[in-house]
């Protein structure tokens, strides 16, 4: 494991906290922890990195733990058992000392030179800064999958968010502590928080190949992303009905 240096002394508080949810990317979390440190050093930024391992069964937890050992930006959350990332995201926060928290996926289909333009947008007044991808690296079915599920949110809600499950967010703390944000799934946040009355913007954001490892939600091998596919849909589709049930009484508090 390469050694990385820290450029951000042990007593400084941290401006932003970047919260990397984990499940089974022990091939790539070094990696993704040294791009963030790289990136986000040079821009002169005091930082802290929460790795919530999500009941990771590879050694994630343990390549996780001996990057904490030599780097004080680094800390590390084991939830013990796998509940899903909207769980991890919300653990993550919880524990979160930035007055500005960003979320950013494990597996290096994103960059963080991307973050970095999300976190220059804040002016000091609570906000959302949400990506944008641009799908070059993902299969047809996917990105049609995708896009048509950002249509559908656009329609059913009355929305101008364009892509409401890019992982690679972030968001002022005060909005980010909020009681229900994590309440709809990740997919469904940005959503959400819209109809809190909460300031969204987006950003176009590059979309890499997969550093190592396998989605968690589609499967490239089988027909129209297989189980993992189905399985989200049907979960999704859930989470949006009692996002669609919930905005009368959300809309008229938040007037």
């Amino acid at each position: 494991m390469a050694q990385i240096e820290s450029s951000t002394p042990e007593h400084t508080a941290p401006q932003i906290s970047i919260i990397i949810p984990a499940f089974n990317e022990q091939e790539s979390i070094v990696a993704c922890v040294q791009e963030i440190h790289s990136v986000f050093a040079d821009a002169g930024y005091a930082f802290e990195i929460l790795v919530v391992n999500d009941g990771s069964t590879d050694n994630t937890l343990e390549v996780s733990a001996k990057l904490k050992s030599h780097c004080p930006f680094v800390r590390v959350i084991d939830l013990g058992r796998n509940y899903g990332k909207n769980v991890a995201l919300s653990e993550g926060t919880k524990r979160a000392k930035g007055d500005i928290i960003a979320f950013f996926d494990a597996d290096l289909q994103y960059d963080a030179h991307d973050l970095v333009r999300m976190i220059k947008v804040f002016d000091g007044s609570p906000k959302v800064v949400s990506g944008r991808r641009d799908y070059r690296t993902y299969e047809t079915v996917r990105t049609s999958i995708s896009k048509t599920y950002n249509g559908l949110l656009k329609v059913i809600l009355r929305m101008p968010i364009s892509d409401s499950n890019c992982g690679i967010k972030a968001m002022s703390k005060v909005i980010a502590e909020s009681a229900k944000t994590f309440s709809f799934a990740s997919p469904l946040m940005v959503p959400y928080l819209k109809v809190r009355g909460h300031k969204i913007e987006e950003l176009p954001v590059r979309l890499r190949q997969r550093h190592a490892g396998t989605s968690k939600h589609y499967d490239a091998n089988a027909f129209f992303g297989g189980w993992k596919t189905f399985r989200s849909i049907s979960y999704h589709s859930i989470m949006l009905l009692g996002l669609m049930l919930s905005i009368p009484l959300e809309s008229r508090m938040y007037r």
